[in-house]
């Protein structure tokens, strides 16, 4: 079982917003940021290792832009 969580940029000087998912995996991520109506860039997060950026496209368009995570681990 996964501790899947978001990390959300709150504003431009780097402080977040750490938002746990409920599902063992990751398939709430993007409904919790359309539902938070989340305009900023996101990390999703498996415990420790980062599994991908999310970022809306658009400021009310239901498309999002995904980039892969890195393979370290943030300190």
């Amino acid at each position: 079982m996964g501790q899947f969580h978001l990390r959300i940029r709150q504003d431009s000087a780097g402080s977040t917003e750490v938002v746990p998912l409920d599902d063992d995996d990751a398939s709430s991520a993007l409904s919790t940021l359309f539902w938070r109506k989340c305009d900023r860039q996101a990390e999703l997060w498996n415990a420790e290792r980062l599994i991908c950026k999310l970022e809306r496209v658009g400021s009310r368009d239901g498309l999002w832009y995904v980039a892969p995570g890195q393979s370290t681990v943030e300190a």
